[in-house]
């Protein structure tokens, strides 16, 4: 009936914005920010409608890239792979409005909204109480984006390290206990056998 439809339409209208509109803007203005900005000589010489729509072309263009590479089995991205089967099945009208906003819109728009306002607002926020001139501010904001980017890989590297390490140190604990229980085990079996007299 007509409230189906409207429900159909509002969740095509709200998804279709955030995923097809704003999350592209968001992802490409980062990419912009971090690999971009730090090449430009002048950066205030820039249009801020050309930058905005260069942004979502690209952030556009990054989302279909990594929604088709989701569906390879090399990239291990199996989560993403049903997700986005799940969306495919369903459709944009038909889909559940939560569950999309949930687990398709957030995990890509709120990491990239933190990773967009971050080092603006560290630069912004924090270096005009501190006395810090303008033309060091503007440089400092120049390269924030990819310091942050650089700080993050760090961050996910060593957290993965840990990981990796932790994995480790309970693969040899797990080993040494085993072969200490296979001598156990053999101490016990030759104690316990008759001594030939």
């Amino acid at each position: 009936g007509g409230a189906g439809e409207l429900a159909a339409a509002r969740n095509a209208l709200v998804l279709g914005t955030l995923w097809f509109v704003m999350a592209p803007t968001v992802v490409g203005l980062v990419l912009d920010l971090t690999a971009l900005m730090p090449l430009r000589e002048d950066i205030a010489a820039e249009r801020p409608l050309a930058v905005v729509a260069r942004a979502w072309a690209t952030g556009l263009l990054l989302l279909q890239v990594w929604r088709q590479a989701s569906a390879l089995e090399v990239l291990h991205l199996a989560t993403w792979r049903a997700r986005f089967d799940r969306l495919q099945r369903a459709g944009w009208a038909r889909i559940e409005l939560g569950w999309a906003l949930a687990n398709i819109i957030q995990p890509v728009l709120v990491p990239a909204l933190v990773a967009l306002v971050g080092p603006a607002a560290l630069v912004w926020g924090l270096l005009p109480p501190l006395g810090v001139p303008p033309h060091i501010r503007v440089l400092a904001f120049k390269y924030a984006y990819l310091a942050f980017a650089c700080g993050a890989a760090v961050v996910d590297t060593a957290r993965r390290v840990h990981w990796w390490l932790a994995a480790l140190r309970s693969s040899i604990r797990d080993e040494r206990y085993l072969v200490g229980q296979q001598l156990m085990n053999c101490d016990t079996a030759h104690d316990a056998a008759p001594t030939a007299a």
